[in-house]
């Protein structure tokens, strides 16, 4: 699954985007206490917040999350550095194979 970064404009991005890359690895958290989305998922690169997985794709990542399994694989897609901040980070999430 392919999408962009929700809310990338109101996070750490602008202080780190040079160091931010194509093919990056990013951590999945989810956000059991966040007041305006109950299925919340935070997507972070070391210890920054870049924003989160959108609401429409979120819910069942977040359960999946929020039960302790973590199947997935993010990874920075894209970087468009000439759109608005809110549509400058594709991401590509993938399940992981654990045999």
């Amino acid at each position: 699954m392919t999408c962009l970064v929700a809310g990338l404009q109101y996070y750490d991005d602008l202080e780190i985007w040079q160091e931010l890359k194509a093919g990056q690895e990013l951590i999945l958290e989810p956000e059991t206490d966040n007041k305006y989305d109950r299925h919340a998922v935070a997507i972070k690169w070391k210890e920054h917040k870049l924003g989160y997985i959108p609401r429409n794709e979120n819910r069942h990542i977040a359960k999946i999350l929020k039960a302790g399994w973590n199947p997935y694989q993010i990874l920075i897609e894209s970087i468009y550095d000439d759109r608005p901040m809110n549509e400058r980070m594709e991401v590509c999430i993938r399940i992981l194979d654990r045999k």
